[in-house]
């Protein structure tokens, strides 16, 4: 199952159970509410197979929903502090804590009893992340672009840094490219072919404080504080070129390119699902 889809599963599963709106796609059939799981306040959840992996509280809850209208927990563990971000790549989920910074591993291989493995305390509270292989890629806030080795689970390294210049929100990887939403310096594209020496060929910017994007092949969708959703043409990384945008009501927490539809967790606006087969 791809990251896209993981994360498409984890908005449709978790998020319509926490807003509880009715939720409409524009031109499109009603999405229907299958299930929710409602311990505690959700803030951050990733999704592999029918395993949801998030955060309630100061625990990581393992949820079984193979059954997504009765989700079962399976296992849980207390965290030093409640996340903001968690991601899992095959028997580990790597957690970003809110509050205080940190970088937690998590041995997730039997479900039933995830346990701490790692742990690194250069990352800033709040930060993002994507992962690919064993490198973890973290939007650092004011601390830019930071590269974590998690090779060795039990000692994570910091083997990469790039100064994006701006304030960092998040980040998503294509290939050799890192997508970086950079604030108020917009969108920054970087080569990560070389973890230890990282180039920046590609800059777009947005006029506003761009905090939110996905990449799928040559498309970026990214969103600003004026709340629009901007889709950038990134065929030509050293050049992208602003195709299209379109307004949104609320503030985007995020989203997710899947075909032709962007979805979009949009705050207190429920799910919304935007066409962009035609930019």
């Amino acid at each position: 199952m791809t990251r896209s889809y993981r994360i498409l599963v984890t908005f449709i599963i978790i998020y319509m159970g926490i807003l509880m709106h009715t939720i409409y796609a524009q031109n499109s059939q009603n999405t229907t509410l299958l299930g929710r799981f409602p311990f505690g306040d959700c803030r951050a959840v990733d999704v592999v197979g029918t395993l949801a992996y998030l955060n309630s509280g100061i625990y990581l809850r393992i949820v079984d929903f193979s059954d997504s209208a009765h989700p079962v927990e399976l296992g849980r563990t207390v965290l030093p502090f409640p996340a903001s971000e968690i991601a899992v790549n095959g028997s580990f989920a790597y957690v970003i804590q809110d509050d205080i910074d940190g970088f937690l591993i998590i041995d997730v291989s039997d479900p039933t009893n995830p346990a701490q493995t790692g742990f690194l305390n250069s990352v800033s509270s709040g930060s993002e992340m994507a992962v690919s292989d064993s490198l973890v890629y973290v939007a650092d806030d004011e601390d830019g672009l930071q590269i974590i080795n998690v090779s060795d689970p039990s000692n994570p390294t910091e083997t990469g840094f790039f100064d994006t210049g701006g304030t960092a929100s998040d980040v998503a990887i294509s290939g050799s490219l890192a997508y970086v939403a950079d604030g108020a310096e917009g969108l920054r594209i970087i080569d990560i072919s070389d973890p230890a020496n990282l180039t920046e060929i590609g800059f777009l910017d947005t006029e506003q404080y761009t905090h939110t994007l996905a990449v799928s092949d040559s498309l970026a969708c990214i969103v600003d504080w004026s709340d629009s959703l901007r889709i950038v043409d990134v065929s030509n990384p050293g050049n992208p070129m602003e195709l299209g945008t379109a307004e949104l009501p609320e503030f985007v927490i995020d989203l997710v390119i899947s075909g032709r539809f962007t979805y979009v967790a949009d705050g207190f606006g429920g799910l919304r699902i935007v066409d962009i087969n035609d930019p």
